[in-house]
């Protein structure tokens, strides 16, 4: 995940304008998750057995919320990348003016 972090803001520049807004709200949850998920696994090296701990499932819990929230944003902004292409074939089939 840190390393799709730090590649997505060289490769904004290249993209389209929706493309490179997805990419400006995607890469702060991303680099959150992969922060997250590397406390946690230097939490599971340091405290083995206290993995039964509420605080501990909460924590995980929140990084499991955190990846479902990213992986919804990201499936909306590929459906919206289909649906747009898709789109834009038919304005081309039909041979209407490009907006």
């Amino acid at each position: 995940m840190g390393k799709l972090e730090q590649k997505l803001p060289d490769t904004r520049d290249s993209g389209s304008p929706w493309q490179q807004e997805a990419i400006r709200r995607i890469n702060p949850l991303l680099r959150e998750l992969a922060t997250n998920v590397g406390n946690t696994i230097n939490y599971l090296n340091k405290n083995q057995l206290q993995l039964s701990m509420p605080q501990y499932r909460d924590y995980v819990q929140t990084n499991a919320d955190l990846a479902s929230e990213l992986h919804s944003m990201i499936a909306d902004f590929v459906d919206y990348g289909k649906t747009k292409q898709k789109f834009q074939a038919l304005q081309q089939k039909l041979d209407f003016p490009a907006q």
